[in-house]
């Protein structure tokens, strides 16, 4: 389950259209003096209106064209930064949120800002646009949004009075969404950096964002042994793929179980032919799974779905175990991150 987040900057903009004396925005001199660069982003476009064309399409086209040129010109700015160059070389180890970042930073296209607002002017043959926002409005929207998921967060990762089966889940949604939500702190956080030099970062974001990160690291980084057993008709299957998964995943196996960490067994029985749709032959068996913490005992229960299909009885069963095994990887891998 993957929390999918729009990173760019929601949208409440106004528009107007001017009619009568000619706005002073529609040349560059008149943009430059009540827009000033220091304290606005301004995006300005324009078009040509034939007789044959609709006035109200070509009145929407350049309305969204200026608009896209200030949304443009901020996310420019951010990708010539040098913002943007550290985020490319840091983290190498923990590429995904870099990845979401990148994805974040190339949404511009889509971006609409929040407070915009654009005008319109109509002449005789030709209609004319101009957005705007005050730069100061951006930093105050990115300052709310990096407090916001550094909240939110926070809030995934707190595993407190959760049982073994609800910290399951919730490092799972943890895994899949923080990163994304880190990498919303660093889009907005160098947003204001390039929107306003002086803003500077706020320590205490930087500290949790930092501390967030570290404690997500730890989630997925930290190693743990596990001793594995397994008993039961083809019970060695389960073993070998059930090893295998657990070593690709970051843990260690050890051939002692007072050794370990924890001590995974896995108990295989009565595999049986149920049933025969078609040409379809499906088996059944019956799977346990004990997961003990050495070290305090606790022990976590649980049987995967143990059915499968396939055309020939080989097969079926071979495709029995290996679904089997996946389900216990994807069960146990979190448990022994939490624990």
């Amino acid at each position: 389950m993957k929390a999918k987040y729009f990173l760019g900057i929601i949208c409440i903009m106004s528009s107007s259209i001017c009619w009568g004396q000619t706005p002073a925005w529609i040349n560059n001199a008149g943009r430059e003096k009540s827009f000033p660069v220091a304290f606005y982003y301004t995006g300005f476009a324009e078009d040509a209106l034939s007789p044959n064309a609709n006035p109200a399409q070509v009145n929407d086209k350049v309305r969204k064209t200026a608009q896209s040129y200030l949304a443009e010109s901020i996310q420019t700015s951010l990708k010539s930064s040098d913002a943007y160059r550290i985020r490319q070389t840091q983290d190498k180890d923990f590429i995904k949120i870099v990845s979401e970042y990148n994805s974040c930073v190339e949404t511009y296209s889509n971006i609409t800002i929040t407070g915009m607002q654009t005008e319109v002017y109509s002449e005789k043959d030709k209609i004319y646009a101009f957005a705007f926002i005050e730069k100061d409005k951006i930093v105050k929207y990115c300052a709310f949004q990096i407090s916001e998921s550094l909240q939110n967060a926070r809030i995934l990762l707190n595993l407190d009075g959760k049982n073994s089966k609800q910290k399951i889940e919730a490092i799972r949604i943890c895994r899949d969404t923080i990163p994304a939500l880190l990498a919303k702190v660093w889009y907005y956080q160098d947003m204001i950096s390039i929107v306003n030099s002086n803003a500077g970062e706020n320590l205490l974001q930087r500290q949790l964002s930092n501390s967030i990160k570290e404690n997500l690291r730890s989630m997925l980084d930290q190693t743990v042994s596990v001793y594995v057993s397994c008993e039961g008709e083809y019970g060695d299957r389960i073993f070998n793929d059930v090893k295998a998964g657990l070593t690709n995943n970051g843990c260690t196996i050890e051939n002692s179980k007072s050794k370990a960490d924890f001590s995974l067994y896995i108990q295989t029985s009565n595999l049986r032919a149920t049933s025969k749709v078609g040409n379809l032959l499906f088996y059944k068996a019956d799977i346990l799974v004990e997961m003990t913490d050495v070290k305090t005992g606790d022990i976590y229960t649980f049987h995967p779905e143990g059915k499968e299909a396939d055309l020939t009885p080989e097969r079926a069963i071979q495709r029995l175990f290996e679904r089997a095994s996946s389900e216990i990887i994807e069960e146990i891998v979190p448990y022994v991150r939490i624990n």
